[in-house]
């Protein structure tokens, strides 16, 4: 498989009827698949930042409700909400 540099993703994902068209402008700034990234407007794309794993919940078999909470601006959490 060659190796590709694209510099830019202007296009965003593209649909599938585009797959084949490479002879398109869009097909050359765009992407098949853009799984959890964020396309810039200068045409750069980043990975979208997660969620930092602190550890397990106290019952994996019941139901858990997952509350943002916020802080400050700068410290956010997810609050996980169970039975006892």
């Amino acid at each position: 498989m060659p190796f590709v540099i694209q510099s830019s993703y202007a296009r965003g994902e593209l649909a599938p009827s585009l797959f084949g068209r490479v002879d398109t402008a869009a097909h050359q700034v765009g992407l098949r698949t853009a799984w959890n990234t964020i396309i810039h407007d200068y045409g750069g794309v980043s990975n979208r930042t997660g969620l930092e794993f602190i550890g397990p919940v106290g019952d994996h078999t019941a139901t858990a409700r997952l509350i943002r909470f916020k802080f400050k601006d700068s410290d956010t959490y997810m609050l996980v909400l169970q039975n006892l």
